[in-house]
This record gives C-alpha cells, sequence and structure tokens, in this order.
C-alpha cells in the first residue's frame, strides 16, 4: 500500500496541513484569545455598570416625569374648583342683577360661601381685595388681614390685574399647622365686577407624598436587581451617596453604613474618597483587598470603575477581583492547547486509515467513469461495503443503469416535471397576489375609515355654523344665496364620507334575516321602472327560501349600484340578470379572499355589456376609482358594495364573460330562521324640546372647532353648557357636581379614558342623567350596553339632528316629556 504514489502524496499533504494549522493555531490564537478574554472581562464590568447608570437614569426621569404629571394633575384640579367657585359667585350676580339681593348681601354670600368650601388635603379658598385686604379666608386670624406689605399676594393682585387669572408659587404657612411655611402653588381668579381676586393652592409636599410611593417602589426594585448582579465570579455592583453613605451593597455589614472611614490600603486614604476621584473620568482604581476565601489577607488586586449619577447624587460603582478576569483567559487558554495537540495526534492517525481505507476502492470507481465516459454503459465497480464508499459505488451503479433505462424518456419526463412546477408557481404567484390585494384592500380602508372619521369633525363644525348661519340671517335672501350652496355641498361631503365609512367597513348597519330571493325579486321591479327600455331585466331564482343575517337596505342599494353600473355599460342596450342560488361546495374560484367551507347565498349579477378592463379587475374596489369620464361618477359605488359586503361577512368577485359582458359575484353567510321579524316603524323626525332652560350640560368634546359648535346649539336650546377636551378632565366634574343633567361626549378623547367609559361611570352613579355619545364611526351596540338610557348621534350632523336626539332621550329616560311640533306650545 505504501507504494500508491495516490496514498503517499494525500497522506504526506494532510500530516503536513494538520501540523502547520497546529502551530499556527499555538502560535497567532492562543496569546491573543488569552488577551483578548481578560479585556472582554473587564470590558463586561464596565459595561455592566453603564447599565445599571442606565437604569438609575431611567428610574430618575420615571419619577420627575410622575411629578410633573401629579403637578399638572393637580392645576387641573385648582382651575375646576375655582371654575365652581366662578360658578358660584355668577349664580350670586345673576341674583343681584334681578334684584333680589342687596350688593352688601351679595358680598356677604359670596365671601360666606368661599369660606365655608374645602377639598382635599384641608384645603381652601381665600379672596383678596386689590388692596391687598382678605375678604374671605378660613383661617380666622387671617380673616381682614391687611397683607399689602406681604410681597407675594401684591403680586398676584398686579398678575391678576395684568392676565385675569394664572398660576403663582410662593411660601405659606398649612391652615391649622403652625407657623411653618412651606412651598405652595396656587391659582386665582379676578372678578373686576366685584372687586376681588380667587384664588386657591396647593402645597409641594403633597405631591411629594403621592411621589413618595414611586420612588421607594423604583429604589426596591434597583436594590433587588443589584443583589443577584455579579461581575465575573464574586465581583459587585454598589451604590453610595457623597457623603459616603452606602445606600446599596452585597454585604450587609457594609450596606447602609457610613464607610467614610474604611481605608484603601494601597494609599491608605479613605477608600470612598479614592472611588469619587476617578468618578467619569475614565479611568479605573487599582487597590489591594480580602478575598471572601481568604477574609483579612489585604493582598488580592482589584479593579472599581465608578460612575457619578448627577440627579440622585449618587456613586454607581462596580469591582471586580483581577484574579478572576485572568482566571477565564488562562483557562480558556490552556485548553486551547490540550486539544490542539490531542486533535493533531488523531487527525494524524485518522488521515492516515482514512486515505488508505479510500485509495483501492476510488481507484476502481476511476476505472469504472473512465469505461462510461467510453460509451460503455454495461460497466460496474463491483464493490460491496457497508460504509460510505460502498453506498457511494452501489449509487453510482446505480446511476449507471438508471441512465442506460431512462436515456430514452428523459426529454419527456423533464418536460412533465417543468409542466408541473410552473402551474405550481403559477398558482402560488395568483395566491401571493390576492394575498396583497387584500392587505392592500384592508390597508385603503383602514386609511378612509379615518379620514372619513377627521372630516366628519370637519363636516360637524361646517354644517353647525352654516345652519347656525341661516337661522340668524334667515331674512338675508342674498346672504343665503351664498350660504344655501355651501350647506348642500357639506352634506354632499357628508354622504362622501358615509361612502367612503362603507369602504372602510366602519357604516352602521342593521342587520335582519332577509330572504334574498325575494329582496332580489323586488330590487328588480323597481330597476324596471328606472332602467331604460333597452335594457332587458331576468332573473333566475334557484332557491326558495334563502336566508341572510344581513342589513336589507344596504343589500337593496349595492344591487341598484351594480345595475347602474351595468347600464352604463350597455349604452345601447342589452340583457341584465340576476342569479340567486344556494353554494355549500366551493370551488377554487377568483374571490376576493378565500371563503371558508360553509352554506353560502351566492347573487351573481351578469350584463352583456362592454365588460371589465384589466385596471378595473384590479383597482375597481379602490376608492375614487372610475372608468367615467368628466362628471360622471365619483368612484365611490363599488367601494361601498366592497365595504358592504365584507362588513356583512361575506365575499365578492369581478369577472369577464365570454364573448361579451361582466359578472359580479357575491357570496352571502346562509342563515337558518324560520320567521322573518316586522320591519319596525320609522320614528317620526321632527320632535319640539320640553322646558329644561338652566339644566346643566357637561361637554366633552377634544376639538375646539366642534366643541364651539354644540356649545353654541346647547345654548340656543336653554341649556348651560360645562366644556371638558377629554374624559379624564371630565371625570372629576362628574363625580363632584351632582346638578347634572345630561352628558354629551365624543367616544375617542385624548387619555386614558374614553367617551364609553366616562358614559358608564355616568350612569352608575348618576341615576337620573341622560347620556348621549357622538362619534363619526359606527353605533358599537351601544343601547345594549346602557338599556336606552344613553343614545348615540353619529358626526356630522346639525341642530335640528342633534335637537331630536336629547329629545328622544331625556324623554327615554323619563326625565323630561318631548311634545309633537304641531301641539307644542
Amino acid at each position: 500500500m505504501f507504494r500508491s504514489w495516490l496514498f503517499i502524496r494525500h497522506y504526506a499533504a494532510v500530516a503536513a496541513i494538520i501540523l502547520v494549522i497546529s502551530v499556527l493555531l499555538f502560535i497567532f490564537t492562543v496569546p491573543l484569545i488569552k488577551s483578548t478574554t481578560y479585556e472582554i472581562e473587564r470590558t463586561a464590568g464596565n459595561n455592566l455598570l453603564n447599565v445599571v447608570y442606565d437604569l438609575t437614569n431611567k428610574i430618575y426621569l420615571n419619577i420627575e416625569s410622575q411629578r410633573a404629571l401629579i403637578l399638572e394633575s393637580r392645576k387641573r384640579e385648582l382651575r375646576n374648583v375655582i371654575s365652581l367657585v366662578r360658578t358660584f359667585v355668577y349664580s350670586v350676580e345673576e341674583e343681584f342683577n334681578q334684584g333680589r339681593v342687596t350688593r352688601e348681601e351679595a358680598y356677604r354670600r359670596i365671601y360666606t360661601g368661599i369660606k365655608k368650601f374645602r377639598y382635599g388635603n384641608n384645603d381652601y379658598i381665600w379672596a383678596s381685595d386689590y388692596d391687598g385686604r382678605l375678604v374671605s379666608h378660613p383661617d380666622p386670624s387671617m380673616q381682614d388681614a391687611d397683607m399689602s406689605g406681604n410681597p407675594d399676594i401684591m403680586e398676584i393682585v398686579a398678575l391678576a390685574h395684568q392676565y385675569g387669572d394664572g398660576f403663582h408659587s410662593y411660601r405659606w404657612r398649612r391652615l391649622d399647622s403652625g407657623k411653618e411655611e412651606r412651598e405652595k402653588i396656587s391659582y386665582f381668579l379676578d372678578f373686576p365686577g366685584w372687586g376681588f381676586i380667587v384664588g386657591t393652592g396647593v402645597y409641594l409636599d403633597d405631591v411629594d407624598t403621592d411621589l413618595h410611593h414611586y420612588h421607594q417602589v423604583a429604589i426596591g426594585e434597583l436594590r433587588k436587581a443589584l443583589q443577584n448582579t455579579r461581575v465575573g465570579k464574586t465581583g459587585y455592583i454598589f451604590i453610595f451617596d457623597a457623603n459616603l453613605n452606602m445606600l446599596m451593597h452585597p454585604n450587609p455589614n457594609i450596606d447602609k453604613t457610613n464607610f467614610d472611614q474604611l481605608l484603601n490600603p494601597t494609599t491608605d486614604h479613605s477608600i470612598g474618597r479614592d472611588l469619587i476621584a476617578i468618578a467619569d473620568s475614565g479611568r479605573e482604581l487599582n487597590y489591594l483587598w480580602d478575598s471572601p476565601q481568604d477574609p483579612g489577607n489585604y493582598t488580592y488586586e482589584k479593579i472599581a470603575w465608578v460612575r457619578h449619577f448627577k440627579g440622585f447624587d449618587w456613586y454607581i460603582a462596580s469591582s471586580v477581583y483581577v484574579d478572576e478576569l485572568k482566571e477565564n483567559a488562562d483557562v480558556l487558554g490552556n485548553r486551547i492547547i490540550l486539544v490542539a495537540f490531542t486533535m493533531l495526534a488523531i487527525a494524524i492517525l485518522i488521515s492516515y486509515w482514512f486515505i488508505q481505507h479510500l485509495t483501492v476502492p476510488i481507484k476502481r470507481m476511476v476505472e469504472t467513469a473512465l469505461k462510461v465516459e467510453a460509451g460503455d454503459l454495461s460497466a460496474a465497480t463491483g464493490i460491496r461495503k457497508n460504509d460510505e464508499i460502498g453506498i457511494l459505488a452501489r449509487a453510482f451503479d446505480a446511476m449507471i443503469n438508471r441512465l442506460r433505462e431512462n436515456i430514452d424518456t428523459l426529454d419527456a419526463r423533464i418536460l412533465k416535471r417543468t409542466r408541473e412546477l410552473e402551474a405550481a408557481n403559477e398558482k402560488e404567484r395568483q395566491t401571493q397576489s390576492r394575498l396583497a390585494k387584500v392587505q392592500k384592500m384592508q390597508a385603503v380602508g383602514q386609511l378612509s375609515g379615518g379620514l372619513a372619521h377627521d372630516f366628519n369633525n370637519l363636516l360637524t363644525v361646517s354644517i353647525g355654523n352654516l345652519v347656525s348661519a341661516r337661522e340668524h340671517f334667515a331674512g338675508n335672501t342674498e346672504l343665503d344665496e351664498y350660504l344655501a350652496p355651501a350647506l348642500r355641498a357639506s352634506r354632499r361631503g357628508a354622504e362622501i364620507t358615509n361612502r367612503l365609512l362603507a369602504f372602510s367597513r366602519r357604516q352602521p348597519l342593521a342587520p335582519s334575516p332577509v330572504a334574498i330571493n325575494e329582496l332580489v325579486t323586488e330590487t328588480i321591479v323597481l330597476l324596471r321602472r328606472s332602467l331604460p327600455g333597452h335594457i332587458l331585466i331576468k332573473q333566475e331564482i334557484q332557491c326558495n327560501n334563502c336566508i341572510s343575517d344581513i342589513d336589507p337596505g344596504q343589500l337593496e342599494n349595492a344591487l341598484v349600484n351594480l345595475a347602474f353600473n351595468a347600464r352604463d355599460s350597455m349604452p345601447q342596450g342589452g340583457r341584465l340578470t340576476f342569479v340567486v342560488s344556494p353554494l355549500s361546495h366551493i370551488i377554487d374560484e377568483d374571490f376576493d379572499e378565500t371563503p371558508p367551507p360553509g352554506d353560502y347565498i351566492r347573487i351573481d349579477i351578469l350584463d352583456t355589456g362592454s365588460g371589465f378592463s384589466s385596471k378595473a379587475l384590479n383597482s375597481g374596489f379602490e376608492p375614487f376609482f372610475t372608468t367615467k369620464g368628466g362628471q360622471a361618477g365619483s368612484g365611490l359605488g363599488l367601494s361601498m358594495v366592497y365595504g358592504f359586503v365584507k362588513q356583512s361577512g361575506g365575499y365578492i368577485r369581478l369577472s369577464n364573460r365570454d364573448p361579451v359582458g361582466a359578472c359580479v359575484s357575491i357570496l352571502l353567510p346562509q342563515t337558518e330562521v324560520s320567521d322573518l321579524p316586522e320591519v319596525p316603524a320609522e320614528p317620526d323626525e321632527a320632535q319640539t324640546l320640553p322646558d329644561i332652560t338652566g339644566k346643566l350640560v357637561l361637554l366633552v368634546e377634544d376639538d375646539n372647532d366642534v366643541r364651539t359648535v354644540l356649545r353654541r346649539d346647547l345654548v340656543s336650546f336653554g341649556l348651560a353648557v360645562l366644556e371638558a377636551v377629554s374624559a379624564d378632565e371630565a371625570k372629576p366634574l362628574l363625580e363632584n357636581i351632582e346638578e347634572l343633567f345630561l352628558l354629551i361626549s365624543d367616544i375617542i378623547t385624548p387619555g386614558k379614558l374614553s367617551g364609553t367609559d366616562l358614559a358608564k361611570l355616568a350612569v352608575e352613579q348618576k341615576p337620573t342623567i341622560s347620556v348621549l355619545l357622538i362619534s363619526g364611526f359606527t353605533e358599537e351596540s351601544i343601547a345594549d350596553n346602557f338599556d336606552g338610557r344613553v343614545g348615540f348621534l353619529r358626526k356630522p350632523f346639525d341642530k335640528e339632528q342633534l335637537k331630536n336626539s336629547i329629545c328622544a332621550l331625556v324623554t327615554n329616560n323619563g326625565t323630561a316629556r318631548c311634545e309633537d311640533p304641531d301641539h307644542a306650545q
């Protein structure tokens, strides 16, 4: 075997390569790995320090953010309290203006009422005239006190004169708590008609008390995290302050102690002062310390890194033994050397056996391959071994046999496989295309729904102001010529947003069990009166009682829309056919999505017109897509049909017929219902509001313009209005004001609470209150959730619709009675 040049060349080459690689691995890798591992360990200790520093900074920012939120919440509370005082003063002023009380009696009632007002942590309201005299104060020692010499009171007077209201920070003693003055922030409001200023405030230590819990929780979480954090094997993270008080340390003997007297054995200085000296300097502190395994023997080298966190005035430090950093590097280097030498010996032995084992079979296979190359397809290796060489030889022989047997049919088989692969690829492309189209329609639907919601707010403002302008200038016919077209355009815009809501599947539906065959028949009767006589309408009803739980009006609108599209594609006349059939087994058809197995009702609308273009087949359901020129169409007809079908749980498809014409196919879920419910009677539209003059309404709307329009309409009904921009802001008003008659709120408001959450609180806390929710989206089953106590009004709406909704709501709630407009007094 050693006489084989194949064996000698390969074995010598493999042995030389293994030897060279082993030597190079030792020379270039082992020292580098040791130094790199040591640096990695050092960097890891420093990085761990940075992580703890970032965690501390995050805790600090969270606490400061929470403090700002608490202070802002207290400021809103102060405004609300002063707002209540303003309402009280205005009510006394109303009595004075009506002559029911004298001015002196009015002053007395105002000052007495302010003095008795309490809230919060024994907080109160005070009043001062413009000369600095406290005309109302709950502290008898401060009542009628002359504070003209107090710069803070006089500054508040000056600010009130200049701005009317605002905030001011100063120090003041707490009521019934001695003479100690504490930092306080007050909100003040000027009453120029009465010649005094009203104010109330909150002490900042109350804010700090609210914040203390968050601070303790955060510090506890940080302490818990540091207890389980180690640098290397026994290294650790510890935190101390500028006074060298140990705040967090894994050693209970040092934790929560002052270690100013603990010395650095290397410098004989305070170890704490040495740590402070290197903080954030990029340097590290090298010093000697004892080991947990050898306490009291300060001969073990340690490294420490320190960072100063200015927010808490903390010093965060990490410390680790140098031997622990080097230990991993030494262990890894020694193991690499051992493995390298072991692998060298094993590799040389294995290579000898392996090359010897390969030589003879490979030579025989080479000889067989040369015969096959020469055209002898009957050649075989004859090798019968159970290892990989034997498997390779048998596979080689089998390959030669298959090549000999299949050489004549190879082209046909390749062609068949190619066609199968092309068919599979085409099916996958169609599936991917359908999925992309569905995702595109969902994205466009979400965008359209959001735009419709925003435009509904704008249209509510536009329609409300136009209607108010027409009412205010009812006799000005010249102005009405400008207002009427603007109002019609706004209502047209509202129709377009409703169509967009239909496409985005957010239109309000009234589903009920509907006999599809009967509805299609009734629709065809309507179409025969509307379509030109040269269009022949036919129907093919293949089921007698096909029932689906849908909105019948929206389905009729969809069928009429599709019929009018078919009419436009047949200007010279043609045939329009409606086919209704049950469907249980769905063959793979090109619907917008793949319908799951189940029972369906299929409605096909077929015409003999020009059919759909390729662009229309791909984009026909997209909003504002139209093939009609000029002003002939809005491009929302098919979008509305698509949105209704998808919102009803159905599927839809556009296709062309052979040889001419188009087909729109709709799949609706079939419902088993024996008796169809009767259609409820339509309610009267015009109603007259009862006498609700002076009733208090809480209006919650984040859009300033919409809120202005609503406030004006409500005031015109005789109602008193209290405003809030969010449900969070309205919640304390709802809880503290007992006289609320009506709550009107947008469903979507900024903050944690929504309009629906606020409505639930109102219904639970106030048994006589009525609630009206408004939104640009659908009703979302409000009546089912609140047993008729909460109404819904969809944007955009005008003053008359608002009045009818309030009238119906307060009538159902039993708080008032609405009259018929023909009999209203």
